[in-house]
Protein backbone atom coordinates (compact mmCIF):
# COMPACT_ATOMS: atom_id res chain seq x y z
CA UNK A 1 0.00 0.00 0.00
CA UNK A 2 1.91 3.58 1.73
CA UNK A 3 5.08 1.77 1.22
CA UNK A 4 4.09 0.73 -2.83
CA UNK A 5 2.72 4.20 -3.80
CA UNK A 6 5.78 6.22 -2.01
CA UNK A 7 8.24 4.04 -4.04
CA UNK A 8 5.97 4.88 -6.92
CA UNK A 9 6.37 8.56 -6.85
CA UNK A 10 10.36 8.55 -6.54
CA UNK A 11 10.73 6.28 -9.72
CA UNK A 12 8.46 8.56 -11.27
CA UNK A 13 10.92 11.90 -10.76
CA UNK A 14 13.44 11.15 -12.54
CA UNK A 15 11.60 10.27 -15.68
CA UNK A 16 10.14 13.77 -16.35
CA UNK A 17 7.55 13.03 -18.81
CA UNK A 18 4.13 14.67 -18.44
CA UNK A 19 3.18 10.96 -18.08
CA UNK A 20 5.37 10.34 -14.77
CA UNK A 21 4.38 13.37 -13.95
CA UNK A 22 0.67 12.92 -13.73
CA UNK A 23 1.44 9.55 -12.44
CA UNK A 24 3.13 11.01 -9.29
CA UNK A 25 0.56 13.13 -8.46
CA UNK A 26 -2.27 10.71 -9.29
CA UNK A 27 -0.68 8.46 -6.40
CA UNK A 28 0.03 10.88 -4.01
CA UNK A 29 -3.26 12.49 -4.55
CA UNK A 30 -4.83 8.73 -3.76
CA UNK A 31 -2.39 8.26 -0.92
CA UNK A 32 -3.52 11.62 0.80
CA UNK A 33 -6.96 11.01 0.85
CA UNK A 34 -5.98 7.72 2.84
CA UNK A 35 -3.20 9.04 5.13
CA UNK A 36 -3.60 10.10 8.82
CA UNK A 37 -2.30 13.30 9.79
CA UNK A 38 1.17 12.74 10.55
CA UNK A 39 4.83 13.35 8.85
CA UNK A 40 4.14 10.86 6.10
CA UNK A 41 1.42 13.04 4.67
CA UNK A 42 4.68 15.44 3.57
CA UNK A 43 6.82 12.75 2.43
CA UNK A 44 3.99 11.43 -0.05
CA UNK A 45 3.02 14.91 -1.11
CA UNK A 46 6.02 17.44 -1.47
CA UNK A 47 7.85 15.27 -4.26
CA UNK A 48 4.94 15.56 -6.64
CA UNK A 49 4.39 18.71 -5.83
CA UNK A 50 7.62 19.89 -7.05
CA UNK A 51 7.35 17.91 -9.90
CA UNK A 52 3.81 19.42 -10.91
CA UNK A 53 5.68 22.87 -10.26
CA UNK A 54 8.88 22.44 -12.47
CA UNK A 55 6.30 20.78 -15.16
CA UNK A 56 4.31 23.93 -15.37
CA UNK A 57 1.24 23.04 -13.80
CA UNK A 58 0.55 25.71 -11.39
CA UNK A 59 -3.29 24.95 -10.41
CA UNK A 60 -2.47 21.23 -10.00
CA UNK A 61 0.52 21.25 -7.90
CA UNK A 62 -1.53 23.81 -5.51
CA UNK A 63 -4.52 21.92 -5.89
CA UNK A 64 -2.47 19.05 -4.25
CA UNK A 65 -0.63 21.57 -2.22
CA UNK A 66 -3.75 22.16 -0.60
CA UNK A 67 -4.45 19.10 0.25
CA UNK A 68 -1.69 18.34 1.70
CA UNK A 69 -1.62 21.00 3.93
CA UNK A 70 -5.36 20.42 4.57
CA UNK A 71 -4.11 17.05 5.87
CA UNK A 72 -1.31 18.72 7.91
CA UNK A 73 1.59 16.56 9.21
CA UNK A 74 4.51 18.78 7.50
CA UNK A 75 6.55 19.39 10.96
CA UNK A 76 9.75 20.68 8.92
CA UNK A 77 9.47 24.36 8.98
CA UNK A 78 11.81 25.18 5.97
CA UNK A 79 9.51 22.82 3.74
CA UNK A 80 6.72 24.36 4.81
CA UNK A 81 8.12 27.79 3.71
CA UNK A 82 9.07 25.97 0.60
CA UNK A 83 5.38 24.87 -0.07
CA UNK A 84 3.66 28.48 0.62
CA UNK A 85 6.43 30.43 -1.56
CA UNK A 86 6.41 28.26 -4.24
CA UNK A 87 2.08 27.84 -4.23
CA UNK A 88 2.85 31.92 -4.18
CA UNK A 89 4.51 31.47 -7.34
CA UNK A 90 1.73 29.29 -8.97
CA UNK A 91 -0.57 31.76 -7.74
CA UNK A 92 1.13 34.07 -9.80
CA UNK A 93 1.34 32.56 -12.99
CA UNK A 94 -2.15 31.58 -12.67
CA UNK A 95 -3.22 35.65 -12.15
CA UNK A 96 -4.34 34.93 -8.44
CA UNK A 97 -2.56 38.01 -6.75
CA UNK A 98 -4.87 37.75 -3.63
CA UNK A 99 -4.37 34.15 -3.34
CA UNK A 100 -0.55 34.99 -3.96
CA UNK A 101 -0.06 37.03 -1.23
CA UNK A 102 -1.74 35.23 1.26
CA UNK A 103 0.54 32.28 0.47
CA UNK A 104 3.67 34.85 0.59
CA UNK A 105 2.91 35.76 3.74
CA UNK A 106 2.31 32.74 5.67
CA UNK A 107 6.16 31.73 4.05
CA UNK A 108 7.31 35.28 5.19
CA UNK A 109 5.72 33.80 8.61
CA UNK A 110 7.94 31.14 9.13
CA UNK A 111 11.17 32.36 7.63
CA UNK A 112 11.47 35.75 6.11
CA UNK A 113 13.85 36.65 2.79
CA UNK A 114 14.93 39.59 1.39
CA UNK A 115 13.32 38.35 -1.84
CA UNK A 116 10.09 37.21 -0.82
CA UNK A 117 9.64 40.03 1.59
CA UNK A 118 10.67 42.23 -1.93
CA UNK A 119 8.10 40.29 -3.74
CA UNK A 120 5.19 40.73 -1.36
CA UNK A 121 5.39 44.54 -2.06
CA UNK A 122 4.93 43.98 -5.92
CA UNK A 123 1.96 41.53 -5.02
CA UNK A 124 0.66 43.99 -2.75
CA UNK A 125 0.92 46.61 -5.70
CA UNK A 126 -0.72 43.98 -8.05
CA UNK A 127 -3.81 43.56 -5.25
CA UNK A 128 -4.08 47.66 -5.42
CA UNK A 129 -3.75 47.03 -1.35
CA UNK A 130 -4.42 50.23 0.81
CA UNK A 131 -1.96 52.73 1.09
CA UNK A 132 -1.11 51.82 4.67
CA UNK A 133 -0.58 48.20 4.07
CA UNK A 134 1.73 48.70 1.32
CA UNK A 135 3.67 51.38 3.53
CA UNK A 136 3.91 48.93 6.13
CA UNK A 137 4.93 46.25 4.43
CA UNK A 138 8.03 48.81 2.98
CA UNK A 139 8.81 50.46 5.85
CA UNK A 140 9.49 46.76 7.41
CA UNK A 141 11.75 45.65 4.10
CA UNK A 142 13.76 49.05 4.56
CA UNK A 143 14.35 48.95 7.71
CA UNK A 144 15.15 44.74 8.29
CA UNK A 145 17.47 45.35 4.31
CA UNK A 146 18.41 48.99 4.40
CA UNK A 147 21.50 47.69 1.61
CA UNK A 148 19.04 46.49 -0.82
CA UNK A 149 19.49 48.06 -4.56
CA UNK A 150 15.78 47.56 -5.09
CA UNK A 151 15.24 49.73 -1.63
CA UNK A 152 13.92 52.80 -3.35
CA UNK A 153 11.96 51.17 -5.85
CA UNK A 154 10.21 49.51 -2.91
CA UNK A 155 9.41 53.00 -1.47
CA UNK A 156 7.87 54.08 -4.97
CA UNK A 157 5.10 51.56 -4.34
CA UNK A 158 4.05 53.67 -2.11
CA UNK A 159 3.47 56.61 -3.69
CA UNK A 160 2.21 53.88 -6.51
CA UNK A 161 -0.34 52.88 -3.82
CA UNK A 162 -1.82 56.55 -2.52
CA UNK A 163 -2.08 57.20 -6.55
CA UNK A 164 -4.27 53.91 -6.96
CA UNK A 165 -6.41 55.16 -3.75
CA UNK A 166 -6.41 58.79 -6.02
CA UNK A 167 -4.76 60.31 -3.14
CA UNK A 168 -2.87 62.78 -5.26
CA UNK A 169 -1.26 65.24 -2.84
CA UNK A 170 0.34 62.02 -0.68
CA UNK A 171 1.61 60.31 -4.07
CA UNK A 172 3.14 63.63 -4.96
CA UNK A 173 5.00 63.97 -1.11
CA UNK A 174 6.20 60.03 -1.62
CA UNK A 175 8.00 60.42 -5.17
CA UNK A 176 9.41 64.07 -4.13
CA UNK A 177 10.74 62.16 -1.32
CA UNK A 178 12.19 59.79 -3.77
CA UNK A 179 13.48 62.26 -6.39
CA UNK A 180 16.86 62.73 -5.18
CA UNK A 181 17.76 59.10 -4.28
CA UNK A 182 16.32 57.44 -7.29
CA UNK A 183 14.50 59.15 -9.64
CA UNK A 184 13.86 56.19 -12.29
CA UNK A 185 12.52 54.03 -9.10
CA UNK A 186 9.25 53.50 -10.47
CA UNK A 187 9.62 56.69 -12.77
CA UNK A 188 9.00 58.61 -9.64
CA UNK A 189 10.77 61.85 -12.06
CA UNK A 190 7.78 61.60 -14.66
CA UNK A 191 5.30 60.92 -12.10
CA UNK A 192 6.54 63.94 -10.07
CA UNK A 193 6.30 66.03 -13.58
CA UNK A 194 2.57 64.64 -14.24
CA UNK A 195 1.31 64.83 -10.98
CA UNK A 196 2.33 68.26 -10.63
CA UNK A 197 0.68 69.18 -14.06
CA UNK A 198 -2.60 67.29 -13.08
Amino acid sequence: GRRAGTRAIVLCEPLRSAESVQLAADVADYLLGKLPPGPLVGEVGYRPFVMLCAANQPAKANSLAAKMLAKGGITDQRLLRDVHQRMSQNYQVLGQFANAVESLRKALAIEATPEAHSTLIVLLNEVRATPAEVEAAVNQYVQKYPQREDRYERQAYVARAYENAADKAKALAAYKVLLPLDPAALETARRVVRLNGD
